[in-house]
């Protein structure tokens, strides 16, 4: 990715990506202080302050760095053309919407999946004491009201984590650096900032998945759409009691679950083509 307007990779550059998470901190700290005593409004609080401050300025990169890349198109001589036959844009518009709502739901699907499947992996016996002896700071969220669970963990939290760490933090780390290495230093930040080693580990893997589908989007809504699946399946999966005690039931959502991964993988290669080559 070009370095776009004021980003470099100087020695303001660990500012460029550090400064969202501090001005995060200060709004939880901020907020803990003078906010509602319950840890869910609090939360609550503190994830849409953080995220209606931080908008701003990814919207503001996010023009620039559009402007920058048309400038670019043009003056390379590589101006995208679209594939749009004469007479058909209502017709493709509809459709566009229609494909847009099919698409976002194979996401959610595709990310309850990873989330039960590793949530499942995890309870294995082999590991299970290994990786569950501290479950974290998700074991407190889990105590809250399950109202309170789907719209802090499920709605409130990605929404600012997708726009700290993928639109933020991956977005800059992109100036410098190849996709793997900057998928690969977001996503373990990503899963340190969970504690608990099955929290760091499952954050570090979705983590990075979701840098996979920002790379191929450049939008905050499909990782936001991922990361509600993810976090709602969890939230079913613990109010459900966890995993039932039936070997045959644990088998068959492993498998399911597994199965729901490799569709929704192969889905995402096909949105992955360019439309041209889809005509």
């Amino acid at each position: 990715m070009p370095e776009t307007g004021r980003e470099t990779a100087g020695p303001l550059f660990l500012w460029q990506i550090f400064w969202p998470f501090w001005v995060d901190d200060a709004v939880a700290v901020c907020v803990a202080q003078l906010g509602p005593a319950d840890m869910a409004s609090c939360l609550l609080l503190s994830f849409l302050i953080s995220f209606s401050v931080l908008y701003p300025f990814y919207r503001r990169r996010e023009k620039r760095s559009r402007t920058v890349r048309e400038t670019e198109s043009y003056t390379g001589h590589t101006k995208k053309t679209e594939c749009v036959v004469p007479g058909n844009a209502r017709k493709k518009e509809d459709a566009g919407i229609r494909e847009n709502v099919i698409w976002i739901l194979k996401l959610f699907l595709s990310a309850a999946s990873v989330s039960v499947f590793l949530n499942l992996s995890f309870r294995l016996p082999v590991i299970r004491e290994f990786f569950f002896r501290d479950s974290g700071a998700a074991g407190t969220l889990f105590h809250m009201p399950l109202y309170m669970q789907i719209i802090v963990m499920g709605i409130a939290s990605p929404l600012e984590e997708e726009l700290l760490f993928r639109g933020m933090m991956f977005n800059r780390l992109r100036v410098i650096l190849p996709f793997f290495p900057a998928a690969i230093v977001s996503a373990a930040f990503f899963g340190f900032v969970h504690r608990g080693m099955a929290q760091i580990l499952f954050a570090g893997v979705l983590g990075f998945l979701l840098a996979v589908i920002y790379e191929r989007f450049r939008k905050l809504w499909p990782v936001f759409v991922f990361h509600c699946g993810a976090n709602l399946a969890s939230v079913a999966l613990e109010a459900s009691g966890g995993i039932s005690d039936s070997a045959g039931i644990y088998i068959c959502l492993l498998v399911c679950s597994g199965a729901g991964i490799f569709l929704g993988l192969r889905e995402f290669m096909k949105q992955n083509r360019r439309p041209c080559e889809e005509e």
